[in-house]
């Protein structure tokens, strides 16, 4: 509360100053909800916010607030406790290359195995730092400084209260070849809501340092990064000198007809809330594909993903590649092989084929998928385009026991501010309440700067992942008004 009340006197000072100065006021933001009823459930969800930033002269301010409440209800889609507050609150100032900031920030070093707090609202992903930052960013050098906390929400009793203070320095070696030293000293708290836990279950710091370079010749580059931690681990619980370590490195090669790219990370002892670094894992557009992404393991895992992407004209792109992961004793973790073809002009209404076979294992014995997906897009008359969309995966468990779902989608533009679509999927698998669901939308802008969905039927729900983050959203049965306007 001491921290909200000093930004808004900032704020209000600084309001005061470009009222007497005549500083120009540039004002923006959004707001959007999302209001539902599970007619299943009989629970009504809603979920707003409002975002806004302002520049006066040298002097920003901003914020988020959110509203969200599921009432008395089971159904619970986002997964969090309900919300009615400030979700950000910052104040920032600039002069020339020097910025300041107190409040909530994001922040990123390197490639995230040092630190990496960021928010993925799709994914109900948050690790914004409340505290203090400031940057100095000459034209070949950059310096970064912080300190801040975070809060991580284990589940409804259980909370890791983070708190980190450290900086980044960076620089330039002549035209092609940049480095970076960074540091962070962390320390953790565990609160448990229904009992009192000792200090060696609940107090934990560490620090962790790293160093990473890049350089660039022509069409080719190459990255690495390493960090090395020491002190307690807070995911295992462990006190005392336990050592970590992080590793990326990556190079590419880029031309007019193609582009080849190898990665390959060394994770051990590694997790923490704060950072996210490379996965060396595909990230796929594909519903079926995606649910099946493989999550890294940071507390042991190393591996790799090499892709290859070639342009043989204007209008075609061949993508493939493969990854792997294993554990430092050599036991495979994870493997997918996977390929597209894809048409910027479809070719007969195909826009895109894609295709991956993927194993996880657990304990030496695996599960395994095999997606196939197809695109269509045509031109359908007096419709601008008509997009129909086909997958199929099937799914072998351990077991041996296996099947298979189905899911499709269909979409229309009667008017280029209108979208009327369609999607259905179906599942094989044993045990499901239903194995069959369909779900309709229109979505329309209503003026140049709002847009307004709503969405009746039934959607399967599942795993959802970008960028090494998952969330798994519960299945959904009955009606949905979304909107998103901006200002």
């Amino acid at each position: 509360m001491m921290v909200l009340r000093s930004l808004l006197l900032l704020v209000f000072l600084g309001v005061l100053v470009a009222s007497a100065a005549a500083v120009e006021i540039d004002a923006r933001g959004s707001a959007s909800g999302d209001g539902r009823y599970h007619t299943e459930e009989h629970a009504i969800v809603i979920d707003g916010r409002i975002d806004f930033d302002v520049d006066i002269g040298p002097l920003s301010f901003g914020g988020a607030y959110r509203a969200y409440d599921f009432a008395e209800s089971s159904y619970n889609p986002r997964g969090i406790a309900p919300v009615f507050d400030i979700w950000h609150r910052y104040v920032e100032g600039r002069s020339g290359d020097f910025t300041a900031r107190g409040g909530h920030y994001f922040s990123t070093f390197g490639r995230g195995l040092i630190l990496r707090s960021f928010e993925d609202a799709a994914l109900e992903h948050d690790t914004s730092l409340d505290g203090f930052i400031a940057e100095y960013e000459p034209e070949k050098a950059g310096f970064t400084g912080l300190a801040g906390e975070a809060s991580e929400r284990v589940n409804e009793i259980k909370t890791n209260r983070h708190r980190v203070r450290g900086g980044r320095v960076r620089g330039r070696l002549g035209s092609q070849v940049s480095v970076a030293l960074s540091g962070l000293d962390r320390s953790v708290t565990k609160i448990d809501e229904e009992i009192t836990l000792p200090d060696s279950l609940s107090e934990f710091a560490d620090y962790v340092v790293g160093s990473e370079a890049e350089a660039w010749l022509g069409p080719v580059s190459v990255v690495g990064e390493f960090a090395y931690r020491d002190g307690d681990y807070y995911p295992a619980l462990k006190q005392g000198k336990l050592e970590g370590h992080g590793f990326y490195l990556a190079g590419t090669f880029d031309n007019d007809w193609s582009t080849l790219l190898a990665e390959y990370k060394n994770y051990y002892r590694f997790e923490h809330a704060l950072i996210n670094p490379p996965t060396c894992v595909k990230d796929h557009i594909w519903i079926l594909m995606n649910r099946v992404t493989h999550q890294v393991d940071l507390g042991d895992e190393r591996g790799f993903l090499a892709e290859g992407t070639l342009m043989s004209g204007m209008d075609l792109q061949v993508t493939g590649g493969a990854s792997e992961a294993r554990t430092r004793d050599g036991d495979l973790s994870h493997w997918e092989i996977f390929g597209q073809w894809d048409n910027t002009v479809p070719l007969w209404g195909i826009s895109a084929v894609a295709g991956s076979w993927s194993r996880e294992y657990t304990s030496g014995k695996f599960t395994e998928y095999m997606t196939g997906v197809i695109d269509f897009v045509f031109e359908a008359g007096p419709l601008e385009v008509l997009e129909i969309e086909f997958e199929a995966q099937s799914t072998e468990e351990p077991s041996e026991e296996s099947f298979e779902d189905y899911y499709a989608s269909v979409a229309v533009y009667p008017k280029p501010t209108v979208t009327v679509s369609a999607s259905t999927e179906v599942s094989t698998e044993k045990n499901l309440d239903r194995d069959f669901w369909l779900f309709g939308e229109v979505r329309a802008s209503v003026t140049d700067d709002i847009e307004v969905a709503l969405g009746v039927g039934s959607e399967k729900g599942g795993k959802k992942c970008s960028g090494g983050i998952c969330f798994t959203e519960p299945e959904f049965v009955g009606v949905r008004l979304r909107f998103i306007t901006y200002f």
